[in-house]
């Protein structure tokens, strides 16, 4: 794609935007080790390739760690969940690390395999809450291109083999979280209801989550219990007092899957809440679970 989708007006920063898409289908899974090895040869090009990347910022490669996590690629996950569909126009794909196996993208996988041949593109640099922006992205598209049906994928990969910063969290499990959505009218109310903030402090979180939560209980009908989840990036005291404990279930997740796998879970209204310390970027996202077949 060699143009940006056109912005349908400026966005209010922190202002709660409604998403045109609403939810189809949810898929997730947990992947052992590889089993398949990779041999000597595909190490040694693995090494090469990593090792050249790494040290123009400054880290140094520690090839022993790929060995001894065996890490699932983006594109065995993929090609596990999704399978030989659904069909869909788009693809947006959401990490927080980088695929540490690139014989093989993800996205072009998916694009040649999924039924319709969609466009497919990924997100990443957003720590925890990549995948939230990556929603926002996928219904820009949505909403400018004559796209129906929306593939919104998370990864995460246990084998991060290169030196992180003190404070840089990585991920110890392999998973995958597929979301398929439809394109629904502007201002459908089962659309996606989404917050993004930035420059958040983790002493401001929980102010700030109160109040969206405050405004996300003025727009939900009452007599609907609404599930609120919160992610593993979340500070521990950041939930408002006023918030019911049993509903404020805090998944032990990695990082960009995070709380998702939820949405493969349950039925109803559900909201999910992640906050990446880093970067200082809170989220919140209230969706309608499909219900169960």
């Amino acid at each position: 794609m060699t143009t940006p989708p056109p912005l349908a007006g400026r966005r209010v920063p922190g202002a709660p935007v409604v998403l045109p898409l609403r939810l189809a289908e949810a898929r997730w899974r947990i992947f052992p080790p590889a089993d398949d090895e990779l041999g000597p040869a595909l190490y040694d090009q693995i090494d090469r390739y990593l090792g050249d990347l790494v040290v123009n910022y400054g880290r140094a490669y520690r090839p022993e760690v790929l060995r001894d996590a065996r890490p699932v690629s983006f594109a065995a996950m993929a090609a596990q969940i999704v399978g030989d569909g659904p069909s869909v126009d788009l693809v947006v794909l959401a990490h927080a690390k980088p695929d540490v196996d690139p014989r093989l993208s993800a996205g072009c996988l998916l694009t040649e395999t999924l039924p319709g041949a969609p466009v497919a593109f990924a997100v990443s640099e957003q720590g925890r809450v990549a995948m939230f922006t990556a929603l926002r992205v996928a219904s820009a598209y949505a909403a400018s291109e004559p796209f129906a049906r929306v593939l919104v994928m998370a990864f995460d990969q246990r084998a991060v083999p290169w030196q992180v910063a003190e404070r840089e969290a990585v991920p110890g499990i392999d998973a995958a979280v597929a979301l398929v959505f439809d394109r629904v009218p502007p201002g459908d109310p089962g659309g996606v209801l989404l917050w993004q903030h930035n420059g958040v402090a983790p002493d401001a979180v929980g102010d700030r989550l109160a109040a969206d939560l405050a405004e996300l209980a003025g727009r939900t009908n009452p007599t609907c219990p609404v599930r609120v989840l919160a992610g593993p990036g979340v500070p521990p005291d950041a939930l408002p007092p006023s918030l019911d404990r049993s509903d404020a279930v805090s998944w032990a997740g990695p990082m960009a899957t995070s709380v998702w796998p939820a949405a493969a879970t349950g039925a109803g209204p559900l909201v999910l809440v992640e906050y990446d310390d880093r970067f200082g970027y809170l989220s919140l996202c209230r969706l309608d679970l499909p219900d169960a077949a």
